[in-house]
C-alpha cells in the first residue's frame, strides 16, 4: 500500500470503544515469539555411550548439562570445534525414518515458554515490555525449539518435531487462558515462520480461529532460498574458527532442518540456481539430482519423502497474517561453480531479496491475497537485511508497530465479510499541516464567522489536494487538543459522502470535546502566555477561549467553581458565572455561538482513534476564598491529563454504541496533555496509531 496523505491540525493551547490502555497488561492479547534458526539456546549432556572424536571432547562430569548453542567455548578454542560438530550433528535413521541425536548425546531446549531462551531478540523484548506493557510469562511468551530438527508429513515419524508442535499448541492455549481467553498473536522470524506455518496447517480450523488472533511473519522463506543449495554443497560454519570444509559439510548435511532451506519447485520453478562449468544446470526441480552430484545421495530419500510433500503447495492458513520483509538487498540468486566443481568457491549472481532469502520466496505468500476470507498485509522494508529485524531502529519500530496493530485489529473472519488487502509501508510518512489562527473558532449556522469559515474552506481544499497528490487516497487527519475540537466540527460540517471519500481515519490526541474545568479559571484569572500583564483582557477577547468552557452535555451538574459566599457554578451555570466574574459581554456569544455547537456529540461516521493521557492530577474544582475572583483559589484535583478532565477526555466513548462508527480509545498512563510530542512512550504510541491508521481497512457500511 502506498502511503495515505497525513495532515496535522496543530494546537498552541496547552491546552470503541475498543478501549486499549498502552502499558496496561490487562488489555493485551498475549504474544508468542517463535525464533529463527539458531536464535535460541540449546543444552547438551553426554552419556556413557558418547565416544569423543578427540580428547578435548571429554567432560569432567558426564551428567552435567552444558551450553551447546551458543557455543562460546568453540568460538574461542579451535580445539573444541570438532567436539561441537560431533555433538551438534544429527543422524538420519533410515530404518526408523526419523532423525535423532548422535550416540551418547542428549539435548534439551531450556526455558521453554520464556523469552530468557532467546538469542538476539533482546531489543524487541525490551520494547514490548517497556512500551506496550508485556510481561514475560504472563502476556509475553517464547516458543524455542531444537532448530536442527523439523517436522514430517503424515505417515512419517518426527518425534522431536511432533513434540514441539504439541508443546507449542499447549503454550498458545495457556497464553490465552492467562489473558482472559484472548487469542494469541504469533510473531515468527525466518525458519520459525516455516514452522509456524506448518503448525497452523496441522491444527483444526476451529482451533486456529479460537486461539490465534494474528500471525506476524518476519522474513518468511516459505519457498526456501538459493543459499540453501550452497549450504549443502559447502557446509555451515556457525561462525567458529578454523572449521574445515569437511566438518562444515558433515554438520550441515546431518540436520533435518537444512533440507527445509532448499528452494521448492512450487516457488522457484525452473529458475537456474546452480550452474557448473561442465554444463549442468540445477533448478528447484532438480534438487534430487543436485544432492547426488554433491556427494550426498543419502539426502535424497528424506528430501523426496519428508520435505517435498510438505511444500508442494502453500494453502492459506485462514488466520490473519502480516508479512514483514526486507527488500532491495543484494541476495545470492545463482551459484556458478568453475573447474574445481563443488570443491571450489563459486561465482555468485545476485538478485533482489533480503540478503539471504530471494524475493520470489519472500513474496510467495502474496498469492493468499486472492483467497476469500484470508486477511493478508505485506510490509516491505527497503534495505533491511534478513538478520536486521531486531537491531536497526527503523525495522524494530516497524515490527513493534505491526504487533501493536495486530493487537488492536478487529479482523472479520467470515468468508463473506473478509478484508483482503496488501500494504507496502515505508516511514517517514507524507506530511502536511493545517495551521490556523487559534484565537478564532467557527460559529453555528446563521451566525457569521469569517475567519473560522475561511479556515474550514482552506482545510477542505487541503485535504482534497492531499488526496489528489496521493493517487486519490483518503487522508489521515491527526489533531491535538483544541485542534481536535476544530477537526470534529469540521467533519460535522462536511457532507457524509465527502467525509467517506476524503478522510480515511482521524487520530485525536487529548481531545476535549466537552471543554475542561480550568476553562472557567482561565476566564476569571486570564491566560498569561508567559507575559506579565493583561492576562484577563487577553483571555476574554478571544473567541476560542469560550470553547474551553465545560459543556453541560459532558459535565452536567458537577461543581466546578465554588465561592466562599456559597455560590456554586456548574457547566449549567456558565452564563451566571460570566456575569459574576465581570464579563457580561461574554454571555451572548457563549449562549448563541458556543452552546448550540456543543449541545450534543454526534458521531462523525469516519474511523476515529482517540489517544488520551490518564492518571495525571488535573484541576476539577476551584474554590475561591474571601478575596473572591481576584484571589487565587484552592484547587481540588481529579483524574485527567493535567489539563483536561477525564469526563471530557472519554466523552466520545459514547460513539461506541453507534452503528457504523469505528472507534478506538488508547489510554496512556502518566502522559500529560502537553507530553504527546516529547516523551518516547507517548511519541512511539502516536506513531504506531498513525501507522495503524494507514494500514487499516475499516468497513464503513452501516450494515457491517
Amino acid at each position: 500500500m502506498a502511503l495515505a496523505p497525513l495532515l496535522f491540525v496543530a494546537a498552541l493551547l496547552a491546552l470503541p470503544a475498543g478501549g486499549y490502555a498502552v502499558g496496561d497488561s490487562k488489555n493485551l492479547h498475549p504474544v508468542v515469539l517463535v525464533p529463527g534458526y539458531g536464535s535460541n539456546q540449546l543444552e547438551a549432556q553426554l552419556t556413557a555411550a558418547y565416544e569423543p572424536s578427540a580428547t578435548p571432547c571429554a567432560v569432567a562430569d558426564p551428567l552435567e548439562w552444558f551450553p551447546l548453542w551458543p557455543n562460546h567455548t568453540g568460538m574461542h578454542d579451535a580445539a573444541q570445534v570438532p567436539c561441537f560438530a560431533d555433538q551438534m550433528s544429527l543422524v538420519y535413521d533410515a530404518g526408523a525414518d526419523d532423525y535423532r541425536n548422535a550416540d551418547g548425546v542428549a539435548t534439551r531446549v531450556p526455558f521453554f515458554g520464556s523469552t530468557r531462551s532467546l538469542v538476539g531478540w533482546d531489543l524487541l523484548v525490551r520494547r514490548l515490555e517497556g512500551v506496550m506493557g508485556y510481561r514475560d510469562g504472563a502476556s509475553l511468551f517464547a516458543a524455542p525449539y531444537d532448530f536442527r530438527y523439523a517436522v514430517a508429513p503424515r505417515g512419517h515419524p518426527s518425534a522431536v518435531g511432533a513434540r514441539y508442535f504439541r508443546d507449542l499448541g499447549c503454550l498458545i492455549r495457556r497464553a490465552s487462558r492467562l489473558n482472559q481467553g484472548r487469542p494469541a498473536i504469533l510473531v515468527a522470524h525466518s525458519f520459525g515462520c516455516a514452522l509456524t506455518y506448518q503448525f497452523l496447517l496441522s491444527r483444526p480450523f476451529p482451533w486456529r480461529r479460537r486461539f490465534v488472533k494474528h500471525v506476524v511473519l518476519l522474513a518468511p522463506a516459505l519457498g526456501g532460498f538459493a543459499g540453501g543449495m550452497y549450504g549443502l554443497s559447502s557446509g555451515i560454519g556457525y561462525g567458529l574458527p578454523n572449521v574445515t570444509r569437511a566438518t562444515m559439510t558433515r554438520l550441515a548435511r546431518s540436520q533435518q532442518s537444512t533440507l527445509w532451506r532448499l528452494p521448492t519447485p512450487t516457488v522457484f520453478g525452473d529458475r537456474p540456481l546452480v550452474v557448473t562449468k561442465g554444463g549442468a544446470t540445477y533448478t528447484a526441480l532438480d534438487v534430487a539430482e543436485f544432492l547426488d552430484a554433491i556427494g550426498f545421495p543419502e539426502g535424497v530419500r528424506p528430501y523426496v519423502t519428508r520435505v517435498l510433500p510438505m511444500w508442494q503447495a502453500l494453502p492459506a492458513p485462514m488466520v490473519p497474517v502480516t508479512s514483514v520483509i526486507g527488500v532491495g538487498v543484494r541476495t545470492p540468486e545463482t551459484y556458478v561453480f568453475a573447474t574445481d566443481g563443488f570443491e571450489g568457491e563459486p561465482e555468485v549472481v545476485y538478485g533482489d531479496g533480503d540478503g539471504d532469502i530471494n524475493m520470489v520466496s519472500l513474496v510467495a505468500i502474496e498469492e493468499w491475497s486472492g483467497v476469500q476470507g484470508q486477511v493478508l498485509n505485506v510490509v516491505r522494508l527497503p534495505g533491511v537485511h534478513h538478520s536486521g529485524f531486531f537491531s536497526g531502529d527503523f525495522a524494530l519500530t516497524t515490527v513493534l508497530a505491526e504487533i501493536y496493530a495486530a493487537g488492536r485489529s478487529a479482523e472479520l473472519h467470515h468468508d463473506d465479510m473478509a478484508i483482503k488487502w496488501r500494504c507496502v509501508v515505508r516511514l517517514p510518512l507524507h506530511r502536511g499541516a493545517a495551521s490556523y489562527d487559534f484565537r478564532y473558532t467557527v460559529a453555528p449556522h446563521s451566525h457569521p464567522s469569517a475567519v473560522g469559515d475561511c479556515y474550514f474552506r482552506d482545510l477542505g481544499r487541503l485535504i482534497r489536494r492531499a488526496s489528489r497528490l496521493n493517487q486519490g487516497r483518503p487522508a489521515i487527519v491527526v489533531a491535538h487538543s483544541f485542534g481536535c475540537a476544530l477537526t470534529y466540527q469540521f467533519l460535522l460540517a462536511r457532507p457524509l459522502p465527502w467525509r467517506r471519500r476524503f478522510v480515511k481515519h482521524v487520530v485525536l490526541l487529548a481531545p476535549a470535546l466537552g471543554g475542561f474545568a480550568s476553562g472557567m479559571y482561565g476566564l476569571s484569572s486570564g491566560i498569561g502566555y508567559g507575559l506579565l500583564n493583561g492576562m484577563t483582557r487577553l483571555a476574554r477577547s478571544q473567541q476560542s477561549t469560550l470553547w474551553r468552557l465545560p459543556t453541560p452535555t459532558v459535565f452536567g451538574d458537577r461543581p466546578l467553581v465554588v465561592t466562599k459566599g456559597g455560590a456554586t457554578y456548574t457547566a449549567r451555570d456558565v452564563a451566571e458565572f460570566l456575569e459574576a466574574i465581570g464579563f457580561p459581554e461574554g454571555v451572548r456569544p457563549y449562549v448563541t455561538r458556543v452552546l448550540p455547537m456543543w449541545q450534543a456529540l454526534p458521531a462523525p461516521m469516519v474511523p476515529v482513534t482517540s489517544v488520551i493521557g490518564v492518571g495525571v492530577r488535573t484541576p476539577e474544582t476551584y474554590v475561591f476564598g474571601a478575596e473572591g475572583f481576584d484571589g487565587e483559589p484552592e484547587v481540588v484535583y481529579g483524574d485527567g491529563d493535567g489539563d483536561i478532565n477525564m469526563v471530557s477526555l472519554v466523552a466520545i466513548e459514547e460513539w461506541s454504541g453507534v452503528q457504523g462508527q469505528v472507534l478506538n480509545v488508547v489510554r496512556l498512563p502518566g502522559v500529560h496533555h502537553s507530553g504527546f510530542f516529547s516523551g518516547d512512550f507517548a511519541l512511539t504510541t502516536v506513531l504506531a496509531e498513525i501507522y495503524a491508521a494507514g494500514r487499516s481497512a475499516e468497513l464503513h457500511h452501516d450494515d457491517m
